[in-house]
């Protein structure tokens, strides 16, 4: 079957227009119609907004939906990170707290302190940087460029049945490091450094998200075929 992305592609390119659903002579078409149909039976969220966002439209323009959808999952990202940060706070805390009580370190006290600094600092140096909420929109612009710009990886051609060194099993080919720094409007190191991880949750969360919608539309143009 002609990916599903092609055909929203295609879809408002020509009302009549055809696609093919199988290889070889004589095989079923689908229509424009059967495209909007399966499109419609995708429910309402984040997929669903991703795959109007990049594939129906020449130019990646995140509808006032799409963007509520990705803050809410962004806000519960953000707090995740700060009660992981507020709880490993508090544990070393405690563990000093301890320190200063005892009248000598054990080496079971030391260690039980190393562990909560270690876990603390881990924490800390997960979470996204204060001024994250201001780099939201360009982050998320650049992710849905790069979602809608990505082609499948030209060894394992989108199907990662085993390991694949090219694409690192994700079955598509990301954009480069100095490629998301240009889209975001930073330099390659601030880039890795500061904005990385945010960028790569983001990119992931809508990559998910589009990948499922997708498969929904792809099992309604099966049906419809057997029909």
């Amino acid at each position: 079957m002609t990916d599903v992305r092609e055909m929203l592609g295609a879809r408002f390119n020509a009302k009549t227009a055809r696609f093919d659903a199988g290889p070889g002579g004589g095989k079923p078409t689908f229509e424009a119609i059967d495209v909007a149909h399966a499109l419609g039976l995708v429910p309402a969220g984040l997929g669903r907004e991703v795959l109007e966002c990049c594939y129906l439209d020449a130019e990646v323009r995140p509808s006032p939906k799409l963007r509520v959808h990705v803050l809410n999952a962004v806000m519960g990202e953000w707090r995740r990170q700060e009660d992981a940060l507020a709880a490993a706070k508090l544990e070393l805390g405690f563990c000093q707290a301890m320190a200063e009580f005892a009248r000598s370190m054990s080496s079971e006290l030391r260690t039980k302190l190393e562990e909560a600094q270690g876990a603390y600092d881990s924490a800390k140096a997960q979470c996204w940087p204060r001024d994250a909420a201001a780099m939201l929109a360009p982050i998320t612009l650049a992710a849905l460029q790069e979602v809608a710009g990505c082609s499948a990886c030209d060894a394992c051609h989108g199907f990662p049945m085993v390991p694949c060194t090219r694409c690192g099993g994700t079955g598509y080919v990301s954009w480069s490091e100095r490629t998301r720094a240009t889209a975001i409007g930073r330099s390659k190191t601030v880039y890795r450094t500061i904005w990385a991880a945010m960028y790569n949750w983001i990119v992931a969360l809508l990559r998910n998200a589009e990948q499922e919608a997708a498969e929904v539309m792809k099992r309604a143009l099966t049906t419809r075929e057997v029909a």
